[in-house]
């Protein structure tokens, strides 16, 4: 219950959790979530550079501070994306790990990320 999130959890599952939790604010840092990302397997290893932006910028995990130059630099590094999975997919993959709604605010994640440890700066 405690759970930081296995790819078993729901979208709905975490969104009440966020939400209940109040786990984020805006401290925390695009490389800290970045990490967070890679850790927990949130995104598709065949997922698209402009697929990852659209992902980020609807579901709010990366606040505006983050330009789309730090976040391609982020795709170029770390090497998670190529250019064969559709938006469709990428959604269905989000529905299914129960990444985050629309409705878990960049603070929330920020809170989460940041009370739970899960990431050093």
């Amino acid at each position: 219950r405690r759970g930081l999130l296995d790819s078993t959890c729901s979208t709905s599952m975490l969104s009440r959790f966020v939400q209940r939790r109040g786990l984020l604010d805006s401290t925390c840092s695009t490389s800290m979530l970045n990490r967070f990302v890679q850790r927990r397997g949130l995104l598709d290893s065949t997922c698209s550079t402009s697929m990852l932006n659209r992902f980020v910028q609807r579901r709010g995990l990366l606040d505006s501070t983050c330009s789309t130059s730090m976040l391609n630099r982020f795709v170029q590094r770390r090497g998670l994306l190529d250019s064969t999975c559709s938006t469709s997919m990428l959604n269905r993959f989000v529905q299914r790990r129960g990444l985050l709604d629309s409705t878990c605010s960049t603070s929330m994640l920020n809170r989460f990320v940041q009370r739970r440890g899960l990431l050093d700066s």
